[in-house]
């Protein structure tokens, strides 16, 4: 039979009959590689190890013997693995060349060979070469077996005339198998090797260690099917100049995966660092500025860790952020909080930014015409100067305006003062949990804004924004008429242009309100609705439409989840509000006296008194 040409991603394993430069399976670049496939006879796939014959088994009924589990005898490698290694498991544990994987195994044999049986077989080293490693490592033990072999057919021969309880092989992309054309430490060589070991592990029920070295990008080299076969996968982790070194579980079948060991490296081996925190802070200095320290949870353990910071002045606009063991994203929310809570400048820091409602806010008012001046205020400075540079570069293409960043002094002269400062809804949050973390914010603006302008228009767009409204109004103290928020305007919108598409009409043509609360509880005006004066309920049925409300209903829904929709898709929401924003600006500023469902004080009306929420209101300067 003719051979067959197959090509396999060597990081998930992928199988095409031809080449791809990007992997169509996990998006890799370069990583499809050519081998030739072996001709496939009858008995081929058939397992290797003859079991019995096989039968459902009520899961009360299996028998895991008395005891499960048994220790390593290195107790940071146990705590790991989730309290033992389990009888028939099979552990891959990768690293860094030179980090220590071997060193840890070797050592953890001097321990196990008191009560098992153990073959640790080397396709790297010689005999003489190992012995030598022992010596130093202190390591004698007559139940220890070394083989110096890379044959997978000849491993597991000498394995079934010895029966180890545990087994080791150093490493996988060393061995291979003969009846393969693939070069050891291929992406067949690896599955095929590592699908041997797994069976046997599961069919004599042994112990199996593994060790697997990592590509450039810090990832378990071989394929990704590797990582799916084995029970748990450990990476074993530290600097090059350093002696600390960290184990972790990536994967555990048998336990959590937030457990870490740490150890050190020593002229005689790994010691394992029963207390991390007083590794961690030795030589900490007392009573030097810039430093603290920090209680972390890893697992069940508690760290402490030394913190340390460093600010100087920058000589550019933009100052630079460098972080080493902290997420920066999560450096740049604390960097925010002592700038607004502290009152502790940084060189005017990049912060948390124009978020992107108000951003986008400030680009529709900017290319609509209606403003000779925008300024943008923002806890940052410097990102504010940022976007206002963004849109004054595109102002050639709109009406002439001037687009400038300034603080709260500059909002003295202003006579439309848009609100959009606040945190973004997250994926799954509703308005009203938004409220607690966006009332402190709007307190702030609120307090700081009408220290300089008194006779402005507040315009609130931040979520949820009928509290925040009805809060802005009883904060400054504005008559109720200059205190509105966008409201509906946006839902009202998302209605109109579902109508449009499912009745086949320009949405400008559909009449609707959506009303009440911008949120889940908010409900669709079906009685007044119309199409260029024709009933809704009318138009329905000559589009065809046999049930109106059943369709009018699933609409709503539409309308009322949009938001959350989007904000499951990229994360946020800004380009309709955006628009909707620049269309109450624009009433406000030609003094249309348009109808718009925008957040205003209730007096009365609807049968509620001294709330705000989103209603047809007559909108104009005054």
């Amino acid at each position: 039979m003719k051979q067959k040409t197959v090509f396999l991603c060597g990081d998930c394993g992928y199988e095409s009959p031809k080449w791809y430069g990007k992997c169509p399976s996990c998006g890799a670049w370069n990583t499809m590689s050519e081998f030739k496939e072996k001709p496939v006879s009858a008995a081929r796939g058939t397992n290797t190890f003859q079991r019995g014959e096989s039968r459902p088994t009520l899961l009360k009924d299996i028998d895991t013997g008395d005891e499960s589990r048994f220790h390593s005898g290195i107790g940071e490698l146990d705590r790991v693995l989730g309290g033992g290694a389990v009888h028939g498991s099979f552990v891959l544990v990768g690293g860094e060349p030179g980090i220590g994987k071997s060193t840890l195994l070797l050592q953890m044999c001097q321990e196990m060979c008191k009560n098992a049986r153990v073959l640790y077989v080397s396709g790297e080293e010689s005999l003489k070469q190992i012995k030598i490693r022992a010596a130093r490592l202190h390591i004698s033990s007559p139940e220890l077996y070394i083989l110096a072999e890379t044959d997978m057919e000849q491993i597991i021969n000498e394995t079934e005339l010895l029966e180890p309880d545990i087994l080791i092989v150093d490493s996988i992309q060393t061995v291979y198998k003969r009846d393969l054309t693939a070069a050891p430490g291929g992406t067949t060589q690896i599955k095929e090797c590592a699908m041997s070991l797994m069976q046997y592990a599961k069919n004599r029920n042994v112990t199996i260690f593994i060790v697997g070295h990592v590509n450039k990008e810090g990832t378990l080299a071989g394929p990704k099917i590797l990582e799916h076969m084995v029970d748990c996968v450990l990476y074993f982790e530290g600097e090059s100049a350093g002696s600390f070194r960290c184990l972790r579980a990536a994967k555990n079948r048998y336990g959590s995966t937030n457990e870490i060991g740490v150890f050190e490296m020593s002229d005689h081996g790994l010691l394992e660092v029963q207390n991390p925190s007083a590794a961690m802070l030795a030589g900490h200095p007392q009573g030097a500025s810039g430093n603290c320290i920090a209680c972390v949870m890893e697992g069940s353990r508690p760290l402490l860790a030394e913190v340390q910071a460093l600010a100087a002045k920058t000589q550019f606009g933009v100052p630079r952020r460098t972080a080493a063991g902290v997420d920066y994203n999560r450096m740049v929310l604390l960097l925010a909080i002592l700038e607004k809570r502290c009152g502790l400048f940084l060189s005017s820091s990049d912060v948390i930014g124009v978020g992107f409602v108000g951003a986008t806010c400030a680009y529709t008012l900017a290319v609509s015409g209606l403003f000779s001046d925008l300024v943008l205020v923002d806890m940052n400075r410097d990102k504010a100067i940022g976007e206002a540079a963004d849109i004054n570069h595109g102002v050639a293409f709109s009406k002439p305006c001037r687009v400038m960043a300034g603080d709260y002094a500059d909002l003295a002269e202003c006579g439309l003062i848009i609100i959009a400062a606040g945190a973004n809804q997250k994926p799954g949050e509703s308005r009203l949990e938004l409220l607690g973390r966006n009332k402190g914010i709007l307190s702030s603006v609120i307090a700081q804004l009408t220290a300089v302008n008194r006779k402005a228009i507040l315009l609130v767009v931040s979520n949820p924004v009928d509290v925040l409204t009805c809060l802005a109004q009883q904060l400054s103290g504005f008559p109720a008429g200059r205190v509105l928020g966008s409201g509906t305007v946006l839902d009202t919108a998302r209605l109109k242009y579902l109508l449009g598409q499912r009745l086949g009409v320009d949405s400008r043509n559909v009449h609707a309100f959506i009303i009440g609360e911008h949120g889940d509880s908010e409900l669709a005006v079906w009685s007044s609705a119309n199409i260029s004066g024709a009933d809704l309920d009318d138009y329905c049925r000559i589009a065809g439409i046999t049930k109106p409300a059943d369709e009018l209903s699933r609409i709503y829904e539409h309308v009322r989840d949009a938001a959350y929709q989007i904000i499951d898709s990229k994360g946020a929401t800004y380009y309709g509000i955006g628009m909707a924003v620049r269309r109450i600006a624009e009433a406000i500023v030609r003094n249309e006296h348009s109808v718009l469902p925008v957040t205003s004080m209730i007096y009365g009306h609807y049968g509620v008194d001294g709330i705000c929420l989103g209603v047809p209101t007559i909108v104009g300067r005054n």
